[in-house]
């Protein structure tokens, strides 16, 4: 017996042991650099997700993991830290300093490389390999814990939906705080296409979902005005610059292929009350029209197991039936494939990538699919050097999830359902999905604007379709071994068609509607340029003077109207009184810009640069703006020949040796030094 209860309790305690094991700890710390000091803004991020935090102003940080997941601590200046989870809660890391740090190359402003250490102002890159590890739909969300002072609010409508990017805080009282986007050199439109507003809608997704992952060679981030101020006034909030991958001198053809799979599910965070029912008072419902007019006031008795009346005239325990959000909303599955063929040669190379990703939302009967193809091609004749990129993108999006406001909004209806209902009731007694016998909604509770999450699904129909080519081509003439011209065009071309429609039989909208919309827009950027590095003695000279154009054509064409004349027959040609809307506009800007860049002897940089806008939509009398920027970069380790403690250690030693008497003659020095 007493071995038997021995193996009882040992089984028991390893269930307990995996249960524990497979629970999420929250890992608290500290980092720190070596010699004790707090390290604030280390990315602190799960390897494999795009799950991270950032450390605060002290150094502390703490973030929700599982027990045997990778967490990586990275910081500009420092080598990363890898860290296996184990049991234990807490995790203090120190950062050793990266010796060539500030020896790195970042993409900056009109896709130049230059010197980390030669910038006046912050920039971050981050390496393409780090979007890879976990491929998001869209770009935006990769950025999650991966630059200090960039905040990403991912979006809450699934993989198709939009991203808010915001550098250094909010800035702007329009709520516009989105970044520039510059792809290889060239500004790109990034904007979200559509948002929910006060009485409810869609968010239409935003232009950071054409990217495939694995076609990012490299992203920068220019934080700050000085940094942002050769792109003018479209850079008010930050520029984040996008290097796309070419190919590299190889022997035959490099083929490469990447397959991705996501899992989503919904996380149920609610902690409602399970203990009272439907009613008022603290008194059940005792009629169908009670249960129907207030079918999701939940003030009545305690829950206790007797048959009651509900909203369709049935008798159903008064109970609560455990369900949840995870019982309405399904699994979220994405596959993304990409292909990529490469080659070059010392003249020259190439790279071309498909792609193709395919999800589908944990919302039911939502989806989104993006077909990508990129081009990269580079030829170096003598002097000579051409360079073309192109991408074309393919989304096709079906029924994003409503937000905002109640109607058509299945998040809204779901979270308020009463834990007596029972989903497969609301789900209707035919094949269509939260609809009457009769094909009209099916309504539990008296507010016509509180829809039926199924019918809500199901029944409301929307659909954006996007072709996208984002194009440009470049060449460069090196005149002299110190200056150079350059010359760059670029287009980003948008067409969309986005129809819409709430169901034919709709409580608030019996009669239903039908609209549909096609979009276009169009912005050409043109630049020329001419520039170079000069050297006198310890002075080098980087200098840039140049001008460019940007013209946008915008034009939207529309039809559609409410009240189908035949009953659930959904059509721009089957509405009662179809209405028109056409809207055209075209905006543009000519720009002159210049920077001059000082270096002495290696480790005094000042930079200087000017940009002068004129906007075609301000009065002819006083239509440009010129932003001026100055900043000044000084390395003290290259300027200084700092002694080592190692060396102090030497001269401590040898003061000893020679009976040296009295206080240490190096002791201010050493304080100094280390």
């Amino acid at each position: 017996m007493k071995k038997r209860l021995f193996y009882f309790k040992v089984i028991l305690l390893s269930l307990l042991a995996n249960f524990v094991y497979s629970q999420n700890v929250q890992v608290k710390g500290k980092v720190t650099e070596q010699n004790g000091n707090a390290l604030y803004g280390v990315n602190v991020t799960i390897k494999g997700t795009g799950t991270g935090v950032i450390s605060n102003d002290k150094g502390d940080y703490s973030i929700s993991v599982k027990p045997g997941a990778t967490v990586t601590y990275s910081y500009i200046g420092y080598k990363a830290q890898n860290v296996v989870v184990g049991t234990s809660n807490t995790i203090n890391i120190v950062l050793a300093a990266e010796a060539n740090a500030l020896d790195e190359v970042v993409v900056t402003a009109f896709g130049m490389a230059k010197d980390k250490k030669s910038l006046a102002y912050s920039v971050t890159q981050v390496d393409g390999k780090k979007f890879q590890e976990s491929r998001t739909a869209n770009l935006g969300n990769a950025l999650t814990g991966k630059v200090a002072g960039v905040v990403v609010s991912p979006p809450s409508t699934g993989a198709g939906g939009s991203s808010r990017v915001i550098i250094r805080g909010g800035s702007s009282l329009g709520g516009n705080d989105q970044p520039l986007y510059v792809v290889n050199g060239v500004p790109i439109e990034s904007g979200n296409y559509g948002q929910a507003g006060l009485w409810g809608g869609n968010d239409q997704g935003d232009g950071l979902a054409m990217f495939n992952p694995d076609d990012i060679e490299s992203l920068s981030v220019l934080k700050g005005n000085t940094a942002a101020a050769l792109y003018g006034a479209r850079a008010a909030n930050g520029v984040i610059m996008i290097t796309t991958k070419t190919g590299k001198a190889r022997k035959g053809m490099g083929i490469s292929f990447n397959t991705n799979y996501t899992m989503d599910k919904a996380v149920d965070f609610t902690d409602f009350q399970k203990d009272y029912g439907q009613g008022i008072n603290g008194n059940k419902f005792t009629t169908q029209n009670e249960a129907l007019d207030a079918s999701t006031t939940i003030w009545g008795g305690k829950f206790d197991g007797s048959n009651t009346i509900q909203f369709d005239g049935q008798q159903r325990p008064y109970s609560h039936l455990g369900q949840g959000l995870t019982d309405f909303y399904r699994q979220g599955n994405t596959v993304n494939n990409s292909l990529a063929f490469s080659g070059g040669s010392e003249t020259g190379n190439y790279r071309f990538a498909i792609s193709d990703l395919r999800n589908s939302d944990i919302m039911p009967n939502a989806k989104f699919n993006r077909q990508t193809a990129n081009l990269n091609v580079n030829s170096q004749l003598k002097k000579l050097k051409i360079m073309l990129s192109a991408q074309y993108t393919i989304q096709d999006a079906k029924n994003r999830p409503r937000l905002s406001d109640s109607p058509g909004n299945a998040n809204f209806s779901v979270i308020a359902l009463p834990g007596n209902i029972p989903l497969s009731v609301i789900q209707g007694p035919t094949d269509k999905k939260g609809a009457l016998a009769d094909k009209y909604e099916l309504r539990y509770q008296g507010n016509v604007f509180s829809t039926n999450p199924y019918w809500a699904a199901y029944q409301f129909y929307r659909r954006d379709i996007s072709n996208r080519l984002v194009a440009n081509t470049s060449a460069r003439y090196d005149l002299t071994n110190w200056l150079y011209v350059m010359g760059r065009v670029g287009t980003d071309f948008t067409s969309r068609d986005v129809a819409s429609s709430e169901g034919y039989g709709t409580a608030y909208k019996p009669l239903g509607d039908y609209f549909e919309s096609f979009q276009t827009q169009r912005q050409d950027n043109y630049e020329l340029f001419v520039g170079g590095v000069k050297n006198f003695g310890k002075f080098d000279l980087d200098y840039l003077l140049g001008g460019s154009q940007l013209r946008i054509d915008s034009e939207v064409k529309g039809t559609g109207g409410g009240e189908l004349v035949v009953p659930f027959f959904h059509s721009v040609n089957n509405v009662k009184s179809p209405g028109r809307n056409y809207a055209f506009s075209q905006l543009g800007t000519n720009s002159m810009f210049g920077s001059l860049n000082i270096g002495y002897n290696n480790w005094a940089f000042l930079n200087l640069t000017g940009r002068q806008d004129q906007f075609s939509t301000l009065s002819p009398d006083n239509n440009t703006l010129f932003y001026p920027s100055v900043g000044l970069s000084v390395s003290l380790s290259d300027a200084l020949k700092m002694p080592t403690a190692i060396t102090f250690a030497k001269l401590r030693a040898s003061w000893a040796q020679v009976g040296g008497g009295g206080p240490d003659p190096y002791a201010l020095n050493v304080t100094y030094g280390l």
